[in-house]
């Protein structure tokens, strides 16, 4: 299921997904009214744009969609990011919600998840050389933001990376 008619096209065409992929217009009421279960969700940059009210009730409606082991995996921007953190949230109108990993475990164990674990999403797509230079500057930079939160009382914030993943089980 996907919110974007074009998207799911785009991809039935490239053999990227199956067929029987669907669009709908609202994950909410697609995971309220479909009595199927999965193996995985995925919501990739999806709930950062939800009203707050809407992102526990959502979040409640996938992890009853799961099968027994099944898992959720959520991907957003790390408001966290002292770089990137504030251009991420507000440069997007339609977000209406910043997430750090604090709050994205936080939301998850709301909705009735017991194991959360929120991972720094590291990807590279550029060349070996560029990738090296990246990740050890990207971990340079983390040290500095580790030493910096931590002379601010903030302990618990360790993903600094542009965007985070958490992946939920019930």
């Amino acid at each position: 299921m996907d919110l974007c008619e074009e998207c799911v096209e785009l991809c039935v065409k490239n053999g990227v997904i199956a067929q029987d992929c669907i669009t709908a217009s609202d994950a909410l009421d697609f995971l309220r009214r479909d009595d199927g279960l999965f193996d995985v969700i995925v919501m990739n940059d999806l709930v950062e744009h939800l009203e707050k009210d809407q992102i526990v009730e959502t979040l409640l409606a996938a992890r009853r969609r799961l099968e027994k082991g099944g898992c959720l995996v959520i991907k957003v921007v790390n408001s966290a990011n002292p770089i990137t953190g504030s251009s991420s949230r507000y440069g997007d109108f339609t977000h209406t919600i910043g997430f750090t990993q604090e709050s994205l475990s936080q939301v998850l164990h709301m909705a009735g998840f017991k194991r959360v674990d929120v991972r720094a999403q590291n990807l590279w797509v550029f060349n070996p050389l560029v990738n090296l230079l990246g990740h050890t500057l990207q971990g340079t930079f983390n040290l500095l933001f580790r030493a910096l939160f931590l002379l601010y009382g903030r302990k618990s914030t360790t993903i600094f990376t542009k965007d985070i993943i958490a992946v939920a089980r019930n």
